[in-house]
């Protein structure tokens, strides 16, 4: 969570020329506390990134399994 929050950060703080500044919505998960494997990690953290953009954009949300969607 912590490196996902520093990336999300120097995305916020970098300009990039015609672009202009961008931000990053992120969803984190973790193997295997979260997950079964590859499929199901970025099934839980795509949920968690679309918390992250449903909250207002430019966040990190870590996956827990109160967001999942039926």
């Amino acid at each position: 969570v912590q490196m996902a929050k520093r990336i999300r950060e120097q995305i916020a703080e970098t300009d990039f020329g015609d672009l202009g500044r961008l931000t990053a919505s992120v969803g984190v998960s973790n193997y295997p506390l979260n997950a079964a494997g590859k499929d199901d990690l970025i099934r839980v953290a795509d949920q968690a990134m679309y918390l992250a953009k449903n909250r207002g954009r430019n966040r990190v949300e870590f996956f827990n399994y109160q967001m999942i969607s039926r």
